[in-house]
């Protein structure tokens, strides 16, 4: 459920993160695009507005806490947006067993020491 009351700093700019709790968040449009906090606040030539009347490529009608997955990439200018807690995918290869004997040295470099 996307938050569709976009919340600012007290400088008016749009967050790129919560308070409390620091997770990362993006920005949606109206035409479902997905924008970095920095494109929603205009910069990188972005013309990211609140205005009823903004084109719907440009209209932001939410924010959202990336939570988990892939990072998302804004439609503007192609930066990512890390989720909170990772890609569980890229994590697989730890639980399925094919980590080869380097990967899971590196990952518990306990078990290996004596």
């Amino acid at each position: 459920m996307f938050r569709t009351i976009l919340t600012r700093e007290p400088d008016g700019t749009l967050p790129a993160f919560t308070w409390p709790g620091g997770y990362p968040l993006y920005y949606l449009c109206a035409d479902g695009g997905t924008l970095c906090p920095a494109c929603a606040n205009g910069e990188n030539g972005s013309e990211a507005s609140e205005a009823a009347d903004a084109p719907a490529d440009w209209r932001l009608v939410a924010q959202d806490v990336h939570w988990e997955g892939p990072p998302l990439s804004c439609d503007h200018c192609g930066a990512a947006v890390e989720s909170a807690y990772g890609d569980p995918d890229a994590r697989r290869g730890e639980t399925d067993g094919t980590l080869d004997e380097a990967e899971r040295r590196a990952l518990h470099p306990e078990e290996y020491e004596s």
